[in-house]
């Protein structure tokens, strides 16, 4: 071993060594043959390991070995491996003298495949002859897979639907995603270098942003629903997320913003907002929708010292006509009376349709009896008049009952109630017509 350390381009021989001094010699390179972290061996022209330090034997999992104690170099390779080598890396150092490439090793006990990073070197002597090869090998496993994650995050990063935007510690923007263009309309050529404050709608205030940067100030990041504009002028409404990345010290290097489009879930919410509180036959407010419109009239009126009537609607012969005709055309009917109810009122008034055929009126602002009395009686003569649905003649009426704030009560169901009672005692009088509470 000692003849081939003297030789070895990794161990320089001295010019005069003597015994002493070789000795030391040979102790030292031994000790830094062993210290380093790299597998280092020697194999000679049968391509037998013949020398392998520490880091070596632990990385591949054998003992160590020595040249009354060879060990193949080719079996430290997995076979998809070995024609790597034996074809192309120990030929090329031959001829060049040294060979470097990315390959893969295989634990001998445990069968464990480890990536590395592996130089083979031809040493020859005086006459150029090659006398016996080293090679040196880096574990990259660790450094591989971060090359994986790296890889799998930029996927991440081109193909989430979710738009992406980096900016640096001044918040001037660094990079986007493909998603950021789909979302706003701006190219990466347009916006790298900006301040993402164009995106702006205008609808939040200054103290929206202020108290924005105070939570990504003292959080560390910020969540929430916020209305930007598109390239386009289009103003839509987002879910951002804006998170920091700081350094070792805690300085803030990047921020990174996270947002989706959500115009259809906005939709969608608004659709089922509206579907809670209007009827879905007539599209007219429902009993939930009637009981607010009516406690926000009641407090209206009672600011303007005004009245508040409600009118409570029954139809008079709709279970005849619906079980003779069939529910479409009930359906239709019901449709039809609402757009007559709406045509009877103004603007600020309440049409609601409370279930089966059962509708109210709610009048807001009137100051006298009369003005009630004058509704009743226009929805008394239109839905008198005959219905024409699909072609057939439909007559019907409708008993209808008022009570009024604040004489007939102050709150929501007692005067729907109340209402109620009065429709009562007209369709017991012989129906189609108008009452009021007693």
């Amino acid at each position: 071993m000692k003849e081939i350390l003297r030789k070895s381009a990794f161990f320089p021989r001295p010019t005069i060594i003597t015994p002493e001094e070789d000795t030391n010699h040979y102790l030292r390179l031994a000790s830094i043959f062993d210290a380093t972290t790299d597998l280092v061996a020697t194999f000679d022209l049968n391509g037998k390991i013949t020398h392998l330090n520490r880091a070596g034997q632990k990385l591949l999992g054998i003992n160590p070995i020595n040249e009354n104690s060879p060990f193949p170099l080719i079996n430290i390779y997995p076979e998809q491996q070995r024609n790597l080598i034996l074809l192309e890396a120990i030929p090329m150092a031959m001829s060049e003298g040294v060979w470097s490439g990315e390959t893969t090793i295989i634990s001998y006990h445990t069968q464990i495949e480890v990536a590395v990073s592996q130089v083979i070197i031809a040493h020859k002597d005086k006459e150029e002859k090659i006398e016996f090869f080293s090679t040196i090998v880096r574990d990259i496993s660790d450094i591989k897979q971060a090359e994986k994650t790296l890889e799998i995050f930029a996927k991440v990063f081109q193909c989430t639907q979710e738009a992406i935007l980096i900016s640096d510690s001044n918040n001037i923007i660094q990079k986007i995603n493909p998603a950021f263009t789909t979302i706003t309309g701006y190219t990466e050529e347009e916006v790298v270098g900006k301040n993402p404050r164009f995106l702006q709608s205008g609808r939040h205030d200054t103290s929206f942003y202020n108290n924005l940067w105070q939570s990504i100030n003292v959080k560390g990041e910020w969540q929430g629903e916020i209305w930007n504009r598109r390239k386009n002028g289009e103003i839509y409404p987002e879910w951002l997320t804006i998170s920091t990345i700081k350094d070792e010290k805690g300085r803030v290097t990047n921020y990174v913003a996270i947002f989706s489009d959500i115009t259809t879930v906005k939709l969608a919410e608004r659709h089922l907002i509206y579907m809670a509180h209007h009827d879905a036959l007539t599209g007219l407010p429902n009993r939930i929708l009637l009981k607010d419109r009516l406690k926000q009239a009641l407090l209206k009126g009672n600011r303007n010292e005004s009245l508040v009537a409600v009118v409570f609607i029954d139809l008079d012969r709709f279970k005849p006509v619906n079980d003779l005709h069939g529910h479409k055309i009930g359906d239709l009917l019901l449709q039809a009376v609402a757009e007559r109810l709406k045509g009877c009122v103004r603007e600020e008034d309440t049409v609601a349709r409370i279930g089966g055929d059962e509708f109210i009126i709610i009048l807001e602002d009137i100051f006298s009896l009369e003005d009630a009395a004058k509704v009743a009686q226009k929805v008394v003569n239109t839905l008198s008049t005959a219905f024409a649905i699909e072609g057939k003649k439909l007559l019907i009426g409708a008993s209808i009952g008022i009570s009024i704030f604040p004489f007939h009560g102050h709150d929501p169901e007692i005067l729907i109630k109340n209402a109620d009672k009065a429709m009562y005692e007209i369709k017991e009088a012989g129906k189609n017509g108008f009452g009021f509470y007693k």
